[in-house]
């Protein structure tokens, strides 16, 4: 993925899989999607992004502190809470 936007972007059949992923994993594991383009407002503009499980919610976590100027919820609660954001899908 070479950029968070592409998540949006991505198929329901791509989401479904990923959320797949992410289920399965065990609780102390991530899964590492690596480095990649930050959405418009985000300072620093790249940064490595990992999913996580915290039941019931799939989290995202930043691998750098990120500030946000933008209108994203999302991206504003993810830069927000130590770069940490839930969500209940992908």
């Amino acid at each position: 993925m070479e950029r968070l936007s592409d998540l949006r972007e991505a198929t329901e059949s791509d989401r479904r899989w990923l959320e797949w992923k992410i289920i399965r994993l065990p609780r102390t594991h991530s899964l590492d999607i690596g480095e990649c383009d930050l959405p418009a407002g985000c300072t620093p503009t790249r940064a490595a992004l990992s999913f996580y499980r915290q039941p019931p919610f799939i989290a995202m976590r930043l691998d750098r502190e990120v500030s946000y100027t933008g209108n994203n919820r999302a991206m504003s609660r993810a830069t927000a809470s130590r770069c940490t954001s839930k969500t209940s899908s992908i």
